[in-house]
Order: C-alpha cells, then structure tokens, then sequence
C-alpha cells in the first residue's frame, strides 16, 4: 500500500498500490468495497472531488484516470502527457483535473469526458505539484526550475512567475478564500504571494533544510511547513511571522496538516512515526504513533478530526 485518503464525509478511504489498483474501503468496517483496476503500472495516489462523487488516479503508466465513486466506474482516461505525471487534484466544483508531469508541463482535463482542455507550457523542468484555488478560477503549478507559475483555469492564460526560490519548489496551497498562495521549497524557504496576481508578500525563514510541503489551516490563519530538518513549522499567515517549531521527530519531516477544527496537527517523517501536535500554538506533543515498518509518508485527518 503506498497511499491512504479519507473520503470528504468520512465513510470511506481510498488507497493505492503497487499491484497496479486503488481500492475503496469502509472505515466502520474495514471491509473492501470495490477494486478500481486499468492502470498498467503502479498508482501512486488518489484523490477525491470535495462532494466525494469523484476519485483521480495517478499511476506510473504515464496517466490519470476519473472514476464515479458511486458506481466504482472508470469514467475517463486522461492521456496525454509523454512522462511520468507527479500529481493531479480535482476542483471544487467537480468539473475539471488537473495534472502535473515531468514532461514539463502541467495540463487541464474535464472531469466527465476527459477531453484536454488547456496544455500549460512554460516551466523549464519537471512540474511537481498543481493546486486549484477553492473558487477554480486559478491553478498553481511548481517545478524543479525553482519557480511556480499562476495560471487562468478559463483561457489557460498564464497569469505570472513567481520567482525568488533558489531550488526546486516542491508544493504549494491556496488559503481558504484563495487570496494568498504558499509555496515551499528546497532552499529551506517558503513564501507566500498574493493568490491573485502572484505578488510576493512574505518569506518564511528558519528552516535548516529543505522545505518539502505546505498547508494552511482551515481557518485560514495559520500555515505549516514540514522539513527535512526534523521539524515541521507554524506561522502567522498574515503577517510571515513565525509562530511555534515542532520538535521531536528524529528524522525529516514528510507531510503536516490541520485538523479540520483548526486544533490539532498531524506530521509524518522519514522516523517512521506519526506524531499529533496542539495546533493552537503551544508546540505540545499529544500522541507518538509507532509500528510502520518504514518512513511514514501521508496521514489525514477524518472531518470530524477524531479519526487518524
């Protein structure tokens, strides 16, 4: 199993695997519920529509597919991109994919019969990560050329580069009105802009090795940033002000998000633990969770914040 996603109402998660499937599975009971099978190599990831109608696979056959996840159907094939694709991420309103490759581009799908909307070229390397605001209107992509780029979902008209990173920008988020982008980066930095027009507002210094992921909390006041310097960081998100360190993981730091109460923080590291945080700023450990066998790369949150 390489990946785990809660379905937005909590009833169901989504996992993937190198036996080429993603499959869906009850969380009150554990049991399978379907096997989405098609791709031809191994799927790395799954996500979900917001309404939870939806479910995009990313594999290692150099496509993603749209599935219904009421029927369990395949509903599109996107096929297009001439490398292997890093990410993909449905808007809000279901209606169109985006996916990101290291063919250089990223691209712009709609959901229901796959057709490609909008090829966006302009990166010199591999785009990494791509993120629609929570409106739709705009999407970032990152890349391994040190910039993102911040682009009009309707025309595919690019609508700036954000520079100022000095290595690879690994991912980035909208806040929840879509008014200011977080960007993160290898040079132990991460940035926020103006989600808008992709004017720089602030840089997030003190980080002491690369900064590989980024979140916003759901009320959209605090941003954390996960490193491989051992600790994941939060910060004020209006002002870039740092707010608390996350010490105690012995080893890089994968992934960190909010709860959906804004409460509680979860972080995964390379330790092969999982830790849960006081998201409120006092920086306390509440749990250690141990026994995976190897580096712990994702964790969620249920929307109710009780379930890991």
């Amino acid at each position: 199993m390489i990946f785990n996603l809660f379905s937005p109402d909590g009833k169901e998660r989504v996992s993937t695997s190198w036996d080429k499937t993603a499959r869906l599975w009850s969380v009150a009971s554990g049991q399978e519920l379907k096997a989405l099978t098609g791709h031809t190599h191994i799927v790395d990831r799954a996500y979900f529509s917001q309404d939870g109608s939806t479910i995009v696979t990313v594999a290692e056959d150099f496509t993603a597919r749209v599935w219904s996840f009421v029927e369990g159907r395949e509903r599109a094939v996107l096929r297009g991109h001439k490398d292997l694709l890093t990410y993909a991420t449905i808007s809000a309103d279901g209606r169109r994919v985006a996916t990101a490759s290291v063919d250089n581009t990223a691209r712009l799908w709609d959901a229901e019969t796959g057709a490609l909307l909008h090829t966006l070229s302009g990166h010199g390397e591999d785009v990494l990560h791509v993120g629609f605001t929570p409106d739709g209107s705009r999407l970032v992509s990152t890349s391994r050329d040190n910039t993102a780029m911040l682009w009009d979902v309707a025309s595919g008209r690019q609508i700036a580069v954000l520079k100022g990173h000095t290595n690879q920008v690994r991912h980035a988020a909208f806040s929840p009105n879509g008014q200011v982008l977080a960007t993160a980066a290898y040079d132990g930095t991460a940035r926020l802009w103006s989600g808008r027009t992709g004017e720089p507002l602030a840089t997030l210094r003190g980080h002491k090795g690369a900064v590989g992921h980024v979140a916003f909390s759901p009320n959209g006041r605090r941003v954390i940033t996960s490193s491989a310097d051992s600790t994941a960081m939060i910060w004020d998100a209006g002002s870039g002000a740092h707010v608390v360190s996350l010490l105690g993981h012995t080893d890089g730091v994968y992934h960190a998000s909010f709860s959906p109460n804004n409460d509680y923080v979860l972080t995964t590291s390379e330790d092969r633990t999982v830790r849960l945080w006081d998201g409120r700023g006092s920086g306390l450990t509440l749990a250690v969770y141990k026994g995976h066998p190897g580096p712990n790369y994702h964790a969620a949150f249920s929307p109710d914040s009780k379930l890991l």
